[in-house]
């Protein structure tokens, strides 16, 4: 079995590998390592038997898409379009192979599937080729010769020690999928006679979802060509239900509990539960977001046991060992160690965790003591529904009024000021008119006076603010600041409503307070856009104005690079899709947004609205905010604008919102 996931994306990054691994005949370190000679049976030769199983496993997964094109000769490059039961699809992703497989399932496996052309297809070894039609298509497929499924995988990363003929460590290659492995290998006759060894131990992981570790060549060259003896789950008769069965189905759509304790109309069946392979596990609820969990699935004494574990006292009801009963695609009977029961439902028709809102500030402008509130316009701008045309939504005033769809609050609808009024929303599928989510929606209505048009987006725990509206202005604390950099235009084209930093501008700092002392879970949004042409530079666009021995830094490393890093403990946090790409360079005049979240010891960086890394540390500031922030820390070379500041995590809905909102250039908050 062949990593699914590992597709040739472009040119580009083949030619990035192939600079990495041309690393054979060239030291990075200015020390030599001397080691011990590795023995010859570890080492690693080029044309090999061991070599030719490894590039075997490491070829292009062909059999990814086989519910599209049926056949093992090549995988389709995405994206691409096809029709399926009279529907056009565009496949940006495995993910959405499974909205065709749904489409077929509707269809009662009769759904003929329609391939767009021109297609560009992957080979088993990368090769890409151009296809302009369906009959160009068969005769390819009628002439090829199907590439066999070794049915394992190596568990990555994995790593390779390249010596010189001295017996000196040159360089330690760091392998992080299967495309990489297999240039890497294809380039082992270029080496210029260094020698090359694998760093065991080594982990691979079967179809049937059992792993080996392996600790020498002749073990994992045995476990390689065991592939195919290891491809289907056994069934246990006396465990109809592995571990392995058990995971395959949590990992695909999201799951909710159809009864708990023998109640079907519960109070946790609005709650989805969405499985990942690195075990996290994300909670929705009807009153909370994004509650991070774990998961694991194992077999203790020819049992399967599913456990769910977080620190969150919302989550209790489901903490635990529970074993697994009875299984299916569809459901699972999971019984708890005191006798508790529940059962799991999967619903792959919509994840509702991606339909969700949390809050919004609304300004009494007029002074009247009143505001209206335009519940049309917060679904518009609030609510990130995929499909808008299978889900309606509606607000109601209590959680038993939007459970049974009644008593639905006019849009508009006016309520006085000051007040914090929590309402509630229904998802209801518009066909069945069944309710499928209710989550509750907060409006703070204030009065704002009648200068400021600040709408107030998202500024619940918010400690620092600057849109720099024409002024270098904090707008929590109310203080303008000293000047530092010039004002330029922001990402929408307003004049003055950014601010520009060039070498030897001063900082701007922003004096610590003990409102904006961050003390425990934190956020920072901004946007950036970079102006620095020499590559290997090192930019602090924000920090804490004490940010070498503690404290945290948030910059950009190599042109555009973004990189977050505090010191207690160390953690250089990289923008995993951008890091050592060339590509980064081709973009790097444009604005970009940039945020960090951090919740217990999990922090996150998103760029555009994307989790691009997350590490499980937590992180310790010291004192470090008493002395307040700096923008511009160190030698930055660019832009930066609506700087925001949180002393809270940000949930993935809010990070989307954030990314979303207009360029801002307000004087005022409140």
């Amino acid at each position: 079995m062949k990593k699914m996931t590992q597709l040739l994306k472009n040119s580009a990054a083949l030619v990035a590998l192939l600079i990495t691994v041309s690393l054979f005949s060239v030291s990075c370190q200015e020390d030599k390592v001397i080691v011990q000679n590795p023995p010859p049976e570890q080492s690693i030769e080029p044309g090999s038997d061991l070599v030719n199983l490894m590039r075997n496993v490491s070829e292009n997964d062909v059999s990814v898409d086989n519910i599209i094109d049926g056949t093992d000769c090549s995988s389709i490059q995405f994206p691409f379009t096809v029709i399926a039961g009279g529907i056009e699809v565009t496949i940006d992703s495995i993910e959405d192979l499974l909205i065709i497989q749904q489409l077929i399932d509707d269809n009662q496996g009769n759904g003929n599937i329609e391939i767009l052309f021109p297609i560009t297809i992957i080979l088993p070894d990368y090769t890409t080729i151009v296809i302009e039609s369906q009959e160009e298509f068969d005769v390819f497929i009628a002439s090829c010769d199907p590439s066999p499924n070794e049915c394992v995988d190596f568990v990555y990363p994995i790593s390779f020690s390249v010596f010189n003929l001295e017996f000196e460590l040159i360089e330690t290659v760091v392998i992080t999928n299967d495309f990489e492995l297999y240039f890497f290998l294809q380039d082992l006759d270029d080496n210029n006679g260094n020698i090359v060894s694998l760093n065991f131990p080594v982990s691979l992981v079967y179809g049937n979802g059992n792993t080996i570790e392996v600790t020498t060549n002749a073990e994992l060259a045995v476990a390689i060509e065991a592939g195919p003896d290891n491809c289907e789950v056994i069934v246990d008769p006396e465990n109809p239900c592995p571990a392995a069965v058990v995971e395959a189905y949590l990992l695909e759509c999201f799951w909710y509990p159809s009864s708990y304790g023998g109640v079907t109309d519960n109070a946790y069946e609005y709650y989805h539960f969405t499985f990942s392979e690195s075990n996290n596990l994300e909670m929705t609820t009807s009153s909370a977001y994004n509650i991070d969990a774990l998961w694991n699935v194992s077999e203790v004494d020819g049992k399967t046991i599913v456990l769910l574990e977080a620190v969150f006292p919302i989550f209790e009801p489901f903490l635990g060992n529970w074993e697994v009963l009875e299984c299916s695609e569809e459901q699972l009977l999971l019984e708890r160690e005191d006798g508790l029961q529940m059962v799991f439902s999967r619903d792959c028709d919509y994840d509702l965790a991606q339909c969700t809102g949390s809050g919004l500030g609304i300004c009494d402008t007029d002074g009247d003591g009143f505001v209206s509130v335009d519940f049309n316009e917060i679904i518009d701008l609030h609510f990130t529904c995929n499909d808008a045309l299978e889900y309606s939504i509606t607000f109601h005033e209590t959680y038993a009024d939007a459970n049974a769809l009644q008593n639905q609050l006019p849009s508009p609808y006016q309520t006085t000021v000051p007040n914090s009024q929590t309402f509630y929303y229904a998802i209801t599928e518009v066909g069945s008119q069944e309710v499928r989510y209710v989550a509750s929606f907060q409006i703070d209505a204030e009065d704002c006076g009648t200068s400021c048009e600040n709408p107030g987006e998202l500024t619940d725990g918010l400690i620092v603010y600057m849109p720099f509206g024409n002024e270098i202005h904090e707008l929590v604390s109310d203080e303008i600041l000293g000047i530092g950099g010039q004002f330029v235009e922001d990402r929408a084209g307003n004049e003055n409503c950014a601010i520009g930093f060039s070498q030897g501008d001063d900082p701007i700092f922003i004096p610590g307070t003990p409102e904006n002392e961050i003390t425990g879970d934190f956020a920072i949004s901004l946007w950036f856009k970079m102006q620095n042409d020499a590559v290997g530079d090192y930019e602090i666009i924000f920090s804490t104005q004490q940010h070498q021995s503690d404290g945290l830094e948030l910059g950009v490393y190599d042109l555009n690079t973004p990189l977050f890093v505090t010191h207690n403990p160390e953690i250089n946090l990289w923008d995993n899709d951008w890091n050592q790409e060339v590509d980064v360079v081709w973009t790097n005049t444009d604005w970009h947004h940039l945020l960090i979240t951090h919740e217990g010891d999990v922090t996150k960086m998103y760029r555009d609205g994307i989790l691009r890394n997350e590490t499980n540390e937590d992180v310790n500031l010291g004192g470090a905010t008493d002395t307040g922030y700096m923008i511009n820390a160190q030698n930055f070379r660019g832009h930066v604008d609506d700087l925001r500041v949180y002393n809270r995590a940000l949930s993935p809905n809010e990070v989307f919102v954030l990314f979303n909102l207009e360029a801002e250039c307000y004087t005022c908050l409140d």
